[in-house]
């Protein structure tokens, strides 16, 4: 259908899915813009907002730039979003005044972000091992931990983080 301008039902057509904090999800939403007799409002140029509206935790960012709507299909490319780890996200998709409510979406762990010092080491002597050995927790942007880091994967990264570690403890 030509000619009309108002979106009384958007749908999706591919829900969003996969979700690591700060990347793109790996099922992006393709939502279809309908009319109120249910056909597609094929020359529709509205704009799109996504909020979250369920969670235990609340998300620390839902980034995307504008979908490319072409023949009442709006297809997502970058949406991303960034917090902690848990399996009840869900999203509002709004255009021209209507709502869609996402299924729920998993959050897992990001890429490597940033170091946790979790127990502090203490008990120094000269030529002796610490009495407190520290806790070093690797983390996402989100601030989860990253529960599958193996440093042997990882060898460049961890002695780069190892070097920055040892110096924030000797300052």
């Amino acid at each position: 259908v030509t000619g009309v301008q108002t979106c009384a039902l958007p749908i999706f057509t591919t829900q969003p899915s996969g979700a690591a904090s700060g990347a793109a999800l790996t099922q992006q939403p393709v939502v279809e813009v309908r009319d109120s007799g249910g056909n597609l409002v094929e020359d529709y140029s509205g704009s799109f907002s996504v909020t979250q509206t369920a969670g235990a935790n609340t998300l620390d960012s839902v980034a995307f730039t504008q979908p490319v709507i072409s023949g009442g299909v709006a297809t997502f490319s970058d949406l991303t979003l960034t917090g902690l780890k848990a399996s009840d996200y869900k999203l509002t998709f709004s255009t021209g005044g209507k709502s869609l409510e996402s299924s729920a979406i998993t959050l897992g762990f990001g890429s490597i972000h940033h170091l946790v010092i979790t127990t502090q080491p203490s008990g120094a002597a000269s030529g002796a091992a610490l009495t407190q050995q520290p806790v070093v927790e690797v983390r996402d942007s989100g601030g989860n931990l990253v529960e599958d880091y193996r440093s042997e994967e990882h060898t460049s990264e961890l002695q780069s983080l190892a070097y920055l570690v040892c110096r924030l403890l000797l300052e």
